[in-house]
């Protein structure tokens, strides 16, 4: 089933919510209002009322919210609505004809011509990835900008003109799984001040939550244009004493500059136009901006807790953000274009391309950001009733958010560590499954223990969990929590964190060890409910490849980490450990005869009786997450986890079972009887994707990645709320999960294609992929996102070349070693002269580090070259 107009590309900021404007020119899935779990989708007049839906498409309608559009008007010919579906009163474009651009956060269309004027409208909202502001103003503002750009073909001068209605939707929200719906008492008026003309959408009295309390503005210039406006009840049109859009713009390009309000209880819209005579061959842009202002973010846990919006900080009214985008609105869009073109003129794939763009639509549409600084990521708004964080996902969504908004990243992350089990902690203390028995009844001492989310809707109470789904006891969320709070420190280069964080990671890594009832170094599964894979299609047991490998790569961060700390002690014990879990990983749960690893292998399994968890000893499938911890490895610039001949074996084999026999998404699981699981895509992305790329495996990779992407753009046509399950056909078709937050995961494949990795506690600066780069792409130009700079690199078959383009923070990058593939011995320069070099040592048996005599300084315009002998 297609999904095209169900979603469009969202327009708002970070934290700030958003609106959609849908392929078929609806407005549809607005969350402005506090109302993340209850999105606007639908308005519509139902028994003298205007009724408002709320939730993914609860009736689907083609109008989407009635009364807001935009339309033109051409003098002689009339008002065109730049709608498919509207009140048959409007005249609207014919279906399919609209020519949809949507690039995150931008959009562009076209129209067929209307009495020879060519019509094409361009929208957007500011999305800074090289903000050196630590606030992040212009990628976190409640506002979007329309304009439309009016061309006369025709061999006269005409009149023209642009409407945008909005329809008054101040009121309506609520919580997860409880919507609220108050319209009464809704009032517009205008007000022009210096420069501009407001329409403000607001209301006369408090409404029943003060979480919907708030106001719209629609903005625009006053001159040099012809500027009017005009409120009115939206489904009266044919009353003379009543003006009407209709009536007014409809037959002049001009409205009334009239506010009609006789009931407030109905539907009440309101419009802005702006006009101009047009010579032939003449264009024109005008330009219309709509803001939003609903301050009051109440905890959806405590009604007495009101976290704000963010955006307070720097704004009191909807009026001082319209004026302020329409101000700095070239400078935003600077902002965006500086990034798209960045993706754009390298020489990645247009289709992947598209696809990163897109993929970052989760920061406009699942972000929460109180006055406080405190910050989090909806898990799956709707569908997941308001889960913030979710640390499973997390890992592999958090890319965008390291790198271009370190900050807001710190701030999720201390939310983790703020709830993490303490000593005094009333649930200190729990009931694990035992898994020699075969039954629940095990004590547990959960002390250093991780929640899987940071709360529902609140910045508070994360989920303890219970027994069929007990996430407090998964074994990979406090691997996953090590791994992220290690990334963000190597990353950041954030001394403090690194030293704050060290004892909470030190802490979690107790907690995991306890869960290891059979000391193989590897934490047992207790089939359904019990990891991030959680509901009844992934029944685990046991020792898992997945949670195995993921062991392995956070022993690697923390001896690291405790390797930086000079903790020799931790150090020794962390080495102890990990040959213990090597072995169980590399011996026990490798499958010699299918050539990959066991999904799980339970030695238990007899002493099970429960007859929902009876199960066979192991189980020989191929999973696609069963390389998890050796994306990390590769990521994070540590050991292998396995040896090279088995990674690849494994790589070919995932692309053999899961991948190859499927259409779209490659499975999750494939079975020796050729069965094929449901897909998660975006673990796919990062741990099997990136990692293939890692191993040099690059068409498998590219492969599987296309696939992806034909499911999404090709088959469902919705890539702007992509749901995390696909299934049916060939696993094309969208299940659970709509508004995923873990869309952004294809810009950790990005992250691998690059292989560039600078750790900025050690000043070690890593070419991971340096060999593969000469051998299988020359010539190929690729943008690289670090904090705070940002970089390109070029490749030709002798020599990488990495230029610094732009150095937009206060890190600064500092290097005092250099890491390359052992393949060859390389030659090092830096703006053209060679760099001396200390000493040279191999890291592992596939990398050489280069320790430097004088650690070089990188500004923006220099370069850095390596040259292979």
């Amino acid at each position: 089933m297609s999904y095209r107009n169900y979603s469009g590309v969202p327009l708002g900021g970070i934290g700030a919510g958003k609106i959609e404007w849908c392929p078929d020119g609806a407005f549809r899935n607005i969350t402005t209002q506090n109302n993340w779990d209850n999105p606007i989708t639908v308005g519509q007049w139902k028994q003298d009322t205007h009724e408002y839906l709320c939730g993914f498409a609860p009736e689907f309608s083609s109008r989407g919210i009635e009364g807001s559009f935009l339309g033109v008007y051409v003098d002689g010919v009339g008002m065109l609505v730049l709608k498919e579906d509207e009140d048959p009163l409007y005249h609207t474009v014919p279906v399919g004809s609209i020519r949809y651009q949507g690039r995150f956060p931008t959009i562009h269309t076209d129209y067929k011509p209307w009495g020879g004027i060519n019509i094409a409208v361009d929208a957007w909202s500011g999305l800074n990835l090289g903000d050196a502001d630590p606030e992040y103003k212009n990628s976190a503002l409640p506002a979007a900008v329309f304009i439309v750009t009016l061309t006369n073909r025709s061999e006269q001068s005409r009149y023209v003109a642009a409407t945008f209605s909005w329809a008054h939707i101040v009121g309506v929200g609520g919580y997860p799984q409880a919507r609220v719906h108050d319209l009464r008492d809704n009032t517009i008026h205008a007000e022009q001040t210096g420069d501009f003309l407001h329409l403000i959408f607001d209301h006369a009295r408090s409404k029943v939550d003060a979480r919907i309390e708030g106001h719209y503005a629609l903005t625009v210039p006053v001159q040099p244009f012809d500027s009017s406006y005009l409120g009115w009840s939206t489904y009266i049109h044919n009353w003379p004493s009543h003006p009407t859009l209709r009536n007014t713009f409809g037959e002049s390009g001009i409205l009334p500059q009239l506010i009609v309000q006789e009931d407030r209880r109905t539907g009440l819209s309101g419009a802005v136009a702006l006009g101009h005579s047009l010579a032939p061959g003449e264009s024109i842009s005008l330009p219309f901006v709509l803001s939003w202002y609903f301050p009051h973010f109440i905890a959806n846990h405590a009604s007495r807790i009101n976290y704000g919006q963010h955006y307070t900080k720097w704004f009191q009214s909807a009026v001082e953000i319209g004026e302020y985008t329409y101000q700095h609105r070239l400078e935003l869009r600077e902002n965006v274009h500086q990034w798209q073109d960045r993706l754009a003129q390298s020489s990645l794939p247009s289709w992947f391309v598209e696809k990163l763009m897109n993929d970052l639509f989760p920061l406009y549409t699942n972000t929460l950001w109180g006055a406080n600084g405190k910050f989090s990521v909806s898990e799956a708004p709707t569908d997941m009733r308001g889960c913030l964080g979710t640390l499973d996902q997390r890992a592999s969504a958090s890319f965008i958010y390291t790198y271009a908004f370190p900050r807001l990243a710190k701030s999720e992350l201390d939310l983790f560590v703020a709830q993490q089990i303490g000593d005094d902690h009333p649930e200190r203390f729990g009931v694990h499954w035992d898994t020699q028995l075969g039954k629940w009844g095990k004590s547990l001492d959960r002390l250093g223990a991780i929640r899987h989310d940071i709360g529902w809707e609140s910045f508070e109470g994360g989920s303890l969990g219970h027994q069929n789904w007990l996430s407090l006891h998964w074994p990979d969320i406090p691997l996953l929590y090590i791994l992220q709070l290690y990334h963000f420190v190597t990353t950041t280069g954030d001394q403090e964190q690194a030293r704050q964080w060290y004892t909470s990671a030190q802490r979690a890594y107790d907690f995991y060890c306890r869960l290891d009832q059979d000391h193989d170094g590897i934490a047992e599964l207790w089939g359904p409910g019990s990891c991030t894979y959680d509901n009844e299609d992934y029944p685990y047991y046991g020792a898992s490849a997945y949670i195995g490998g993921l062991t392995l790569a956070a022993q690697q961060a923390l001896m690291a980490w405790a390797k930086y700390r000079q903790d020799r002690a931790q150090q020794v014990r962390l080495e102890r450990d990990y040959r213990l879990t090597y072995d169980t990983m590399v011996n026990r749960l490798w499958d010699s005869q299918q050539q990959h690893f066991f999904t799980w292998q339970d030695a238990q399994s007899a002493h099970w009786t429960d007859p929902d968890r009876i199960h066979q000893p192991r189980s020989s499938s191929c999973h696609v997450a069963q390389l998890a911890g050796q994306w990390f490895s590769a990521l994070l610039d540590l050991p292998a986890i396995a040896s090279d001949s088995q990674r690849r074996q494994a790589l070919k084999a995932i692309d053999r079972a899961n991948v190859a026999p499927i259409q779209y998404c490659p499975a999750d699981e494939a079975f020796e009887n050729g069965k094929l699981s449901q897909s998660w895509p975006y673990y796919v992305e990062t741990y099997y994707i990136a990692t293939a790329v890692y191993a040099g495996l690059d068409k498998l990779a590219w492969t599987a990645l296309k696939k992806i992407y034909d499911a999404m753009y090709e088959h469902d046509q919705s890539p702007w709320n992509a749901a995390l399950t696909w299934a049916g056909s060939g696993n094309g078709d969208r299940r659970w999960g709509q508004w995923y937050m873990t869309n952004p995961a294809s810009w950790y494949v990005l992250e691998s294609l690059l292989g560039v990795h600078y750790n900025r506690l050690t000043h070690c600066l890593t070419f991971r992929r340096a060999s593969a780069q000469l051998e299988y792409e020359p010539e190929s130009k690729l943008p690289v996102f670090l904090p705070g700079i940002w970089l390109t690199l070029k490749t030709t078959n002798a020599s990488l070349a990495l230029t610094c383009d732009r150095v937009f923070d206060s890190l600064v990058m500092n290097i005092s070693a250099i890491v390359l593939p052992t393949d060859y011995a390389w030659l090092l320069y830096a703006d053209g002269s060679e760099i001396a070099v200390s000493k040279t040592e191999n890291v592992d048996n596939s990398f050489r580090e280069y320790r430097l005599k004088t650690p070089i300084t990188w500004k923006s315009g220099g370069t850095l070259t390596c040259v292979r002998q």
